[in-house]
């Protein structure tokens, strides 16, 4: 395949990108033609790829891992609902019913920054976390209805804007010194949100303005967000069958607006200019021993789709690559007799596999490679689901060894020759 030359990339602040992102779309248009290559549109750069660059799918190797089998509260480890890692390559988490710990690089313990609980200084549950360069941590705090951040200066929290918050899908990121959150607009009754938006926080941790996701994304994933789903707790049900609006933001500023109706993507840099990334993928057909799960209730008036979203996730990452976690197959598993009456009318039980691909892209929009997850590792790609941390050739994920106890591992990623 063709491979697009490095581009000059314009830096401004992402304070104006709301600005930029009407105007870029506006002169945007769609691709006419299909064929392998780079297309260019105005600001928006087609890249399109019918193979990856490297044959082969790269693996996993775990090279660290973070908590103890047996030990103190600190060491040992009970539920980890997300994590992050900072400059030094500490790992900071969030145990679920013990509160935030900080390991050390090593992987020793190192220290607890925030027990559970419901006063000052304390968390309980949530699934945004996100470490700054200089070590500044911050938490959304659902259990607690806040914003929380800890740094030497001590435990910082702010209920404003929390309204708004109680409806983000749990992501944090730091861009430079300001505080973005993945969130979907509050609506009133049990009909659906109007789509995801990023909303920026100052210092003060209220909300300032936000980032809407342009409606054109809306014509191929006019699915939304069940009312009763967007409280942070648990993800639509829908989610697995049909194709929903994603946004996401990575700490160099470039934000990714995708409907993964088909194999593509958008990534906006601070400048505005739009990279726009298409792939030939086949989409993964849902099976007949999934039909119980997917009819009914789940449809509401549509046609049953024959085939999952393309993808569920679009994670840009610090390094300039784009990781997208594929839509995943899902294993057979007959329900055991005493669990059938929980099951419902089914008696069978459709588990996604753990053991995914991520395609991975280059900074140009090129498809590198792909990457295979470990079946030990616990990741869906799902807010609900534990988060994966990639920097560059290295990955952070949550992972279960063979007793069930978990722990978050480093890996280093083992790419195919060329």
């Amino acid at each position: 395949m063709s491979h697009p030359a490095r581009r000059p990339r314009r830096r401004t602040r992402l304070r104006a990108l709301p600005l930029l992102l009407m105007s870029s779309f506006a002169c945007g248009g769609e691709l006419s033609s299909r064929e392998e290559g780079v297309v260019q549109m105005g600001d928006t750069t087609v890249v399109r790829s019918t193979s990856p660059r490297l044959s082969g799918e790269a693996t996993l190797e775990l090279v660290a891992t973070y908590g103890s089998f047996d030990g103190g509260l600190g060491e040992t480890l009970n539920d980890i609902w997300v994590h992050d890692v900072g400059p030094d390559g500490s790992v900071y988490l969030l145990d679920q019913n013990a509160g935030i710990k900080r390991f050390n690089p090593d992987g020793s313990f190192g220290v607890w920054l925030a027990r559970e609980g419901r006063g000052p200084g304390e968390v309980r549950n949530g699934r945004g976390l996100a470490v700054r360069g200089d070590g500044k941590v911050a938490f959304w705090d659902l259990g607690n209805g806040r914003v929380a951040t800890f740094d030497r200066a001590g435990f910082r929290s702010s209920r404003v804007g929390a309204r708004r918050l109680q409806y983000t899908e749990g992501s944090l990121t730091w861009v430079d010194d300001t505080l973005w959150a993945v969130a979907a607009s509050p609506i009133a009754g049990q009909g659906g949100a109007e789509g995801p938006r990023l909303l920026r926080l100052d210092e003060a941790l209220t909300v300032q303005d936000s980032i809407t996701v342009p409606s054109r994304y809306f014509e191929g994933c006019p699915t939304l967000s069940e009312s009763r789903y967007r409280n942070g707790y648990w993800e639509d049900q829908r989610d697995p069958w049909l194709p929903k609006v994603r946004v996401s933001i990575g700490s160099d500023g470039r934000v990714v607006f995708a409907c993964p109706s088909e194999f593509e993507f958008d990534v906006v840099d601070q400048g505005g200019e739009i990279l726009r990334v298409q792939w030939d993928r086949q989409p993964v057909p849902i099976q007949e021993f999934e039909i119980s799960d997917v009819s009914g209730p789940v449809i509401q008036g549509r046609d049953q789709p024959t085939e999952r979203p393309a993808y569920s996730r679009v994670i840009p990452e610090p390094s300039g690559r784009i990781w997208v976690w594929l839509s995943q197959p899902s294993a057979y598993h007959p329900v055991p007799e005493e669990l059938i009456p929980l099951a419902g009318k089914s008696e069978v039980l459709a588990i996604r596999s753990g053991d995914g691909v991520f395609d991975v892209f280059d900074e140009e929009g090129g498809w590198r490679g792909s990457v295979r997850i470990p079946p030990e590792v616990k990741y869906s790609g799902h807010p609900t689901e534990p988060a994966i941390k990639i920097r560059g050739d290295t990955v952070w994920a949550v992972f279960d060894d063979e007793f069930g106890v978990e722990y978050v591992g480093k890996y280093v990623v083992r790419w195919p020759s060329s």
